[in-house]
């Protein structure tokens, strides 16, 4: 007999995307190799490229490819003489799976003549990126600014690369590592917008990126406070708010409030100085979060006039905040300040409105916090201190710690509500030619705890509070509130057609001359 030698050959390739496995089987083939044109693990979506090539044999070969899931191998492509398969894992599971393939000569019945198999992982991919700095925009040149990143979802580790967006052209500012952090030395950038960006993937994906996060980013030459200063002449570049000179401070300043309103941006402060300001325009305040304050803390020292401008300021930014300024001189039937629409969450404290047409008022909005401010008298005889209409459906306004007095001329009502839901705290209130508090209607909502409200009473409807209608809550807590003048009319509460249902009024503590215990 014949004696017949067989010689197994091994190849290896070295393939720096993916490892080769190679087994041996009898027959004509002496092995085959294996590869993937991604290494593992990939992210559930990816499309993943076999490649399969027989050693020895006849030189025509057929391939068979087969997936394991668990305990069990499925064919996914039959033999044929097609070296490669795509693995389409959009709707496979997260887990660990292997890959494998058969491979014969052509024309052999053998169920193989060699194999080989992979490992292969898939896990879930990234659901977003958390991407925050530790500065707020805007910062001055100089600043060094870090962004941080933090991929959510998926399992294992997170790849980050860093960019930024200057005009129309993004950039690459960090390579893609593990390290999830970059700062940025604004030293030798210049002004202007930027956007930061940041790609994240799977540690090992070669995806251009999973999860996006960005944000916008402004580079100002000086420091975020504008001043104000009557006295200085022009646009001051190098304000020192002490000498109030144009020497080498940090700041820019103005000689009007209206060239500054067109400079401020979101969250930045406009400092006062004291001084007399005139509008000659109403100002349009439509940005969010920025201060507006008097230099010293005494309203007094800080004069805003509308007398040529109708009415002061209208606000239709959120969150921002007017501290320390005195609002006077609105003219025929405009309010010094009106906050509409989506002005939502200002504050106004420490604030004087004096001898204003009308004084404030607040259309469609919410969480309007008014403290410790003094709204005094009108200069037209049938106004009202403060009008609320159609606010605080979801978050309510409040009003604390403030007076409202006449001055030359009564109030007609002090406060005026409609369709509004108000919180009155620690309010002294008196000499309103009429009522105190008005409610105009049923879906008004008061609440008033340790207030005065007193009213001169010198029409029919007077007192100090008239309630119109089925209000549906007026409460009334450890307050005192008393009518004068028209004797015949001195309750203080005065109600019309209140409603027994649907209505509530509540009165604790209450007097009509003092507070009771």
């Amino acid at each position: 007999m014949k004696k017949c030698q067989l010689i197994f050959t091994f190849f290896i390739v070295i393939n720096l995307i993916s490892p080769v496995f190679l087994q041996r089987a009898d027959g004509f083939l002496t092995g085959v190799t294996f590869i993937s044109d991604l290494s593992s693990p990939q992210v559930i979506g990816s499309a993943i490229n076999f490649t399969s090539v027989g050693v020895g044999g006849t030189g025509d070969y057929e391939y068979e490819f087969r997936v394991k899931s668990g305990d069990t191998w499925s064919v996914v492509q039959d033999y044929s003489s097609t070296s490669t398969w795509q693995w389409d894992t959009v709707e496979a599971a997260a887990g660990t799976y292997y890959v494998g393939v058969y491979a014969r000569n052509a024309g052999s019945t053998a169920r193989y003549e060699a194999a080989g198999n992979m490992q292969f992982g898939l896990v879930e991919p990234l659901t977003g990126v958390t991407f925050i700095s530790d500065l707020s925009s805007p910062q001055v040149i100089g600043s060094a600014i870090n962004f941080t990143a933090v991929g959510v979802g998926g399992t294992g580790g997170y790849e980050y690369e860093f960019r930024r967006k200057s005009g129309d052209t993004w950039s690459v500012v960090q390579d893609y590592s593990s390290t999830s952090t970059w700062q940025w030395d604004t030293a030798e950038a210049a002004t202007g917008t930027y956007y930061v960006g940041v790609y994240t993937r799977k540690a090992g994906s070669t995806a251009r990126y999973e999860a996006v996060g960005n944000m916008k980013f402004v580079i100002n030459q000086f420091a975020s406070a504008y001043y104000i200063d009557s006295i200085i002449g022009g646009n001051c570049m190098n304000y020192d708010p002490v000498s109030r000179e144009c020497g080498n401070g940090a700041h820019r300043a103005f000689t009007t409030i209206e060239n500054a309103f067109e400079y401020i941006n979101d969250t930045e402060t406009i400092i006062i100085m004291p001084g007399y300001y005139l509008l000659s325009e109403p100002l349009d305040l439509y940005q969010s979060e920025k201060t507006i304050t008097g230099n010293t803390g005494f309203p007094v020292d800080v004069f805003i006039d509308c007398s040529q401008s109708g009415n002061c300021i209208s606000v239709s930014g959120e969150k921002n905040i007017f501290k320390n300024i005195t609002f006077t001189n609105s003219s025929s039937q405009n309010f010094a300040v009106e906050f509409v629409y989506v002005g939502d969450y200002n504050i106004i404290e420490n604030c004087l409105f004096l001898d204003n047409s009308k004084h404030l008022k607040a259309y469609n909005i919410q969480g309007l916090n008014i403290k410790n401010s003094n709204f005094l008298g009108t200069t037209e005889d049938t106004r009202n201190a403060i009008r609320l209409e159609n606010c605080g459906s979801y978050i309510p306004l409040q009003i604390s710690y403030s007076t409202f007095r006449p001055s030359n001329n009564y109030f007609s009502d002090s406060l005026y509500l409609k369709s509004t839901d108000l919180n009155f705290f620690n309010n002294y209130l008196t000499g309103s030619r009429n009522e105190g508090i008005y409610i105009y209607d049923d879906e008004t909502k008061l609440y008033v705890a340790n207030s005065v409200v007193f009213a001169n009473g010198t029409t029919s409807h007077n007192g100090g509070y008239n309630i119109n209608g089925a209000c549906s809550q007026t409460i009334v807590e450890n307050s005192m509130t008393r009518s004068f003048v028209r004797e015949d009319y001195n309750l203080s509460i005065n109600i019309d057609n209140i409603n027994p249902i649907n209505g509530l009024l509540g009165i604790k503590n209450y007097s009509r001359y003092g507070f009771l215990g």
